[in-house]
């Protein structure tokens, strides 16, 4: 695995041990079954029909202009196998991988924006990540959301604190991660994900306590699901 994407500033997550996902499940079929657009998307695409790079974020979606898109790529299950091992210390990476692959994971596309001097910006979000992962079906897809933290890079005990989110695609989550981070404090992630047919979207902004903000979470969730459909749209015109 290319040594570029292990340097992801802020894919280096830290393990804490507490149950959690009674409350994303509850939430996750909650947002699942209230409001909605209507709006059907196809699943039986072939996996490499998703433009996964159209449907991430961009730096003008950013709600500042000194947050800059630093890395975007996508990852193989072999790959993200590795980042697992790589900033959770285990599983090792070929466990991970046999998980990845059982859970329907196909492929997955990063795309990672910051500040080019993080430190002269503590008081407001230091990053901005959007994620998009392929799954082998609507069944997969729907577990990451409800039980596997949006296959995000997050351990399965850490303690996540839901929140409350409208209805996005076909159903959603927000919640928080709280990690220590010295010598600043504790580092917060609002993260809301959302799915659309076998495709689970995250959005995770990341800064010091005090500076999380859902409702920013949420609305560039929003702009990403508006691109999303944009993406959807390009396919069936073609």
């Amino acid at each position: 695995m290319p040594s570029r994407k292990l340097r992801l500033s802020r894919l280096r997550y830290d393990t804490r041990v507490r149950p959690r996902w009674q409350l994303l499940l509850v939430l996750a079929v909650l947002s699942a079954t209230c409001g909605g657009g209507g709006r059907v998307y196809p699943v039986d695409l072939p996996d490499d029909a998703f433009d996964l790079e159209a449907m991430a974020l961009r730096e003008e979606d950013m709600p500042d202009a000194g947050l800059k898109l630093q890395f975007a790529d996508t990852f193989s299950n072999e790959e993200w196998a590795e980042v697992f091992e790589n900033f959770l210390g285990e599983p090792p990476a070929d466990r991970k991988l046999t998980q990845l692959e059982a859970q329907g994971r196909v492929l997955g596309y990063v795309a990672y924006f910051s500040w080019e001097e993080p430190l002269r910006h503590l008081g407001k979000p230091r990053s901005i990540e959007s994620t998009t992962t392929v799954y082998r079906d609507v069944e997969a897809a729907s577990e990451a959301i409800r039980v596997r933290a949006c296959g995000l890079v997050i351990g399965d005990d850490e303690p996540l604190e839901p929140f409350d989110v409208p209805h996005l695609g076909d159903e959603a989550v927000g919640f928080y991660r709280y990690q220590e981070e010295e010598p600043f404090g504790t580092y917060v992630e609002t993260i809301v994900c959302f799915r659309t047919g076998r495709l689970v979207h995250a959005v995770t902004q990341g800064g010091l306590e005090g500076t999380q903000d859902p409702e920013l979470s949420i609305a560039l969730a929003r702009r990403m699901l508006e691109r999303v459909n944009e993406a959807f749209d390009a396919i069936q015109d073609s």
